[in-house]
């Protein structure tokens, strides 16, 4: 379903962040020309629900820096000069 036209979405959280997290960004994607707006409905009895999503998006974002570091590291692209000679050119030149 393409929902980029859509950019207000109400959502009744569970603990499952990754429903979340896809179901935000079926809606906030490229082509998207609205700022997007997520309304989260819930009770009192349900601040465990929702502190249990903020703990895992927080460890999602660290796994995800995490990640991109390591790949900077791995993906370094060292640069070597081994031309160290002066080049000749032919006297007809």
């Amino acid at each position: 379903m393409n929902l980029q036209h859509c950019a207000h979405q109400t959502f009744f959280p569970s603990h499952s962040y990754e429903q979340y997290y896809q179901s935000v960004r079926r809606c906030w994607r490229f082509g998207q020309k609205n700022s997007v707006t997520v309304d989260m409905i819930t009770t009192d009895g349900q601040a465990s629900v929702l502190a249990n999503l903020q703990r895992k998006a927080v460890a999602a974002a660290v796994m995800f820096d995490n990640l991109v570091g390591m790949m900077r590291n791995e993906m370094q692209i060292k640069r070597r000069n081994d031309y160290t000679k002066q080049e000749e050119l032919p006297p007809w030149l």
